[in-house]
């Protein structure tokens, strides 16, 4: 086959499997809404940036990744909504510089991601921040020209991130429990929102495995809230074992998860904790408690509800 042939050849095999975007485990993520809001402050805005370019250029972007834009997408696809605000301008030793002089600069993206997957009534939400901030200082004639490369940088910073959490979120059970190995925080806090969000029983124990040895505080505090919403009682055990009255935050978070899990077990550990010496102790465990047994009043409720209409 002539050089040529094969060319043709390729490109015919590229047409048929779609090349016009790049192949993507996120195709079946539909961007309903890409929203961009300036945030800098009037006072030290010296040039307006095109934020609305800025948004087209990211819808295009994602569409290459397979993310196409249809803010009436069906319930059956995973639904993103996307909001950015973007702060700006030069630095000065106080921050933002109310005037432009000569001085560095900086370019702030911050980000929300609400993804809602099929059939689902709510939605999970990453957060992303990141700060981007010219080497060398610039004047005013130079200063939109260096904002609107750091604008194109964080552009492709951010893209890069959704891609990646995108991805991990619409994982499958298994290798989202694989990822509570992960190194990077960020992914791990992800894969919990997911692994609550579709009330796991198969992650509760890797997920207590997980907590004994997690070190990140933001990364535990999550993980103990998740158990909650699986309602496990085996998590309820583990969390009661390791419940330490001198880390309070930690403490706090296991009661109010063992406040909605319930259960005997629970109870007496209320009842044990309630006689702690600490004032401040006592008064998390009466909240707790209350929390609890209102929690209890309304399944009653909810039951004899139940049995009135049968």
């Amino acid at each position: 086959m002539s050089s040529r042939s094969f060319v043709a050849v390729l490109l015919t095999l590229c047409l048929l499997a779609g090349c016009s975007k790049a192949p993507s485990d996120i195709a079946s993520v539909t961007l309903v809404e890409y929203r961009v809001t300036d945030g800098t402050p009037g006072t030290t805005k010296p040039i307006a940036l095109d934020l609305a370019r800025f948004r087209q250029e990211q819808v295009k972007r994602l569409d290459t990744k397979g993310i196409d834009l249809d803010a009436q997408a069906a319930s059956t696809r995973w639904r993103l909504k996307c909001r950015t605000q973007a702060v700006y301008g030069q630095l000065s030793p106080q921050g933002l510089s109310e005037t432009v002089k000569s001085g560095p600069a900086v370019l702030v993206l911050r980000t929300e991601l609400s993804l809602k997957p099929p059939g689902a009534e709510t939605a999970m939400h990453q957060f992303w921040e990141e700060r981007f901030e010219s080497e060398t200082v610039t004047g005013a004639v130079a200063l939109e020209k260096t904002l609107l490369g750091l604008l194109d940088k964080g552009a492709q910073a951010q893209v890069n991130w959704m891609e990646t959490r995108l991805t991990l979120l619409i994982k499958g059970e298994t290798d989202l429990i694989g990822v509570l190995k992960d190194p990077r925080p960020g992914n791990r806090l992800a894969a919990i929102e997911r692994l609550s969000m579709l009330r796991s029983k198969a992650a509760v124990q890797p997920m207590l495995d997980a907590l004994a040895v997690e070190k990140n505080l933001a990364v535990r505090q999550r993980m103990i809230g998740a158990f909650a919403e699986m309602g496990d009682e085996r998590a309820a055990r583990a969390l009661i074992n390791m419940a330490d009255t001198r880390q309070l935050d930690t403490l706090r978070s296991i009661l109010n998860t063992l406040s909605v899990i319930g259960g005997e077990r629970v109870l007496e550990f209320f009842e044990l904790l309630s006689m702690h010496d600490a004032a401040a102790i006592r008064d998390m465990v009466s909240t707790a408690r209350a929390r609890l047994e209102r929690s209890r009043k309304a399944d009653s409720r909810k039951t004899s509800t139940e049995r009135e209409t049968q």
